[in-house]
């Protein structure tokens, strides 16, 4: 969307200088040689290693890596349109981090132009969400069996010594966020973000709870049903094909691996999370909600921590700490 907007306010000429001025700010270490599409030669940093160099073949292509430089390097890559000419691949990978991480910093790339593109990109509609889950996730259960852990947790493992298998890796990574939660049998747990299933049944079997699990994907919710089917679980678990921002339960602890990351934005203009501590001061029972907004996590050490809106806020500082939402991406 925002590649498109970018390509009909800016010539291509334009596109070019503008990345162009952000490559000279952005390399500082090695050598970037650039063709551009007219055959003109640009060299950006130093004659220092590593040195690459590229030729970009089709002039659109500057706007593309402005909108987004990881991911339009990238697709520039594989279609063709930047053509690595000099250097390894690898070499190219260096400098490109370096320039990525400056881009992500610089007002010189585009900012100006792409803002008000970039906040509509970031929105997340819930039309939007389900088809962006659906071309992800509606795939063959066979094909992700081929590479994930026979539990099928997609998210990032939890190699505490380094030398474990996926397996025990996940498995690991399970027990330190049931650790995080601070589970009470018979405790209701909201997981957004459920997969095919595999932490929802772990909390479950092993610490006593019930969890209504969340996804988007049809094809995640019959693999998780039948799983739920095939455990005896039945009672205590259960899935839904449902936005979080749908979601109206009340729930002890909300647990969300690898998702709110991605899906809270106030942009949404929906509901979200509310904090335990917050309803204990005021009163009302030890529950979360799905009444408050969530403003966009921030990362610490492997788990995700949330803000929450001022009002709310000033009664839930301890909240992060306490673990009582845990959401580890």
């Amino acid at each position: 969307m925002m590649k498109e907007a970018l390509r009909s306010i800016l010539p291509e000429r334009t596109s070019f200088k503008l990345l162009a001025k952000a490559l000279g700010r952005a390399v500082q270490q090695g050598s970037l040689v650039v063709v551009d599409p007219w055959g003109q030669r640009h060299v950006f940093g130093t004659d220092d290693t590593p040195t690459a160099s590229i030729r970009l073949t089709d002039p659109r292509t500057s706007a593309r890596v402005l909108a987004d430089p990881m991911l339009g390097v990238g697709e520039a890559y594989m279609d063709g349109t930047l053509i690595l000419e000099g250097g390894s691949l690898r070499d190219f990978l260096m400098i490109g981090v370096s320039i990525a991480n400056d881009f992500a910093k610089s007002p010189l790339a585009a900012g100006e132009f792409a803002g008000p593109f970039r906040k509509r990109q970031r929105r997340n509609p819930i039309a939007r969400a389900r088809a962006n889950v659906a071309h992800h996730y509606d795939l063959s259960e066979d094909l992700y069996r081929l590479f994930l852990d026979p539990d099928l947790q997609y998210s990032c493992a939890y190699f505490q010594d380094g030398d474990e298998s996926l397996e025990v890796a996940q498995a690991k990574k399970k027990r330190h966020i049931a650790a995080k939660l601070r589970l009470e049998t018979g405790a209701r747990v909201l997981d957004i973000g459920s997969g095919w299933g595999g932490l929802a049944l772990e909390l479950a079997s092993r610490h006593g709870v019930e969890v209504d699990g969340l996804t988007l994907s049809d094809e995640q919710l019959r693999v998780a049903a039948a799983r739920v089917s095939a455990s005896g679980l039945e009672p205590h678990v259960r899935f839904h094909l449902r936005d979080y921002r749908h979601e109206t339960g009340t729930y002890d602890r909300i647990v969300s691996v690898g998702s709110l990351n991605t899906s809270a934005n106030r942009t949404t203009g929906s509901s979200s999370i509310s904090c335990t501590d917050y309803w204990r001061r005021t009163g009302s029972p030890s529950s979360m909600r799905s009444d408050e907004r969530v403003r966009q996590p921030k990362t610490t050490h492997g788990s995700r921590s949330i803000s929450f809106p001022a009002d709310t806020a000033r009664h839930c500082r301890k909240c992060s700490r306490r673990s009582n939402i845990a959401d580890y991406g």
